[in-house]
């Protein structure tokens, strides 16, 4: 608790907060067991890393959502199941000072960066935030480092790959007590650990610089022969999301045209946004 004690004034809060235990059923006892760093190496790909992620099954409805940040999960009058738009909130926010503290170069990219454009807020049905960062040219990754692992890991979080970097809430977290709902989280998921994308997380996504006047970017749904003009990316711009300013692509708003299509300021459902995805542009 340290470190929340020194640091913003949500943290602060948060280590002044009483603590709610994290309650499960004795047939969901792994919830508890975190990852053993001396029985787990996050820096291998695999997919079974996400069972060490705390299985977190949150309220996604947009109109009682609408709008909500980290400063939610502290009030005690907001009922189980709490907003995924909040702990995306603070997820967000989390990691990318995280990123920010170690020179990652963060910047919002996909849906993270589409909500902000669209309306300063989260996609309201999204699990997921994405944050791009720089890859060094004749050096390893910023999020390779043990040091920005063990700063993740002691937020309460926990950074492992699978294909790409990922971060996620751990059960030693704070709020972890508050976060999962012991019925919910049983009725909705048998195996009582998180599946695969099954939890709330942030994905990283590297960008690299293919010396020929363009970026590639990690995982871009159109293909790795998707580029991004240099003069598209940097500098970077700023954007709001809920209030906070965070960095950005130079012309965000070409990045999503390309990415999205068109009608990309349109909101759309989970549903339309996956159509769309599947026939391209």
């Amino acid at each position: 608790m340290s470190y929340y004690r020194n640091g913003n004034f949500f943290q602060r809060a948060l280590a002044d907060a009483p603590v709610e235990p994290l309650r499960v059923y004795e047939r969901a006892r792994e919830v508890c067991e975190g990852p053993r760093l001396d029985e787990v190496d996050p820096q291998i790909s695999s997919a079974s890393h996400w069972k060490h992620c705390l299985p977190i099954h949150p309220n996604h409805n947009r109109l009682e959502c609408a709008g909500a940040t980290r400063s939610t999960l502290l009030d005690p009058r907001v009922l189980k199941p709490v907003c995924g738009s909040a702990v995306l909130d603070m997820l967000t926010i989390d990691v990318y000072r995280a990123m920010e503290e170690f020179g990652c170069q963060p910047m919002l990219t996909f849906g993270t960066a589409l909500g902000a454009v669209r309306n300063g807020t989260h996609v309201p049905w999204t699990e997921d935030s994405d944050i791009a960062y720089l890859l060094p040219s004749g050096a390893s990754p910023c999020v390779q480092r043990n040091e920005f692992a063990e700063r993740l890991r002691g937020l309460g979080y926990f950074l492992f790959k699978h294909d790409i970097w990922r971060v996620c809430i751990a059960s030693h977290h704070p709020l972890a007590g508050r976060l999962y709902n012991i019925d919910t989280s049983i009725r909705f998921n048998k195996t009582r650990v998180c599946g695969a994308y099954g939890c709330i997380y942030v994905d990283l996504y590297g960008l690299s610089d293919n010396g020929k006047g363009g970026y590639s970017h990690e995982c871009h749904p159109i293909g790795r022969n998707f580029r991004i003009p240099s003069k598209k990316v940097l500098p970077a711009s700023t954007i709001s999301l809920n209030g906070l300013s965070f960095s950005t692509y130079h012309d965000i708003d070409w990045f999503l045209w390309a990415t999205y299509g068109m009608d990309y300021r349109k909101p759309k459902s989970r549903k339309q946004w996956k159509d769309g995805m599947a026939v391209g542009r």
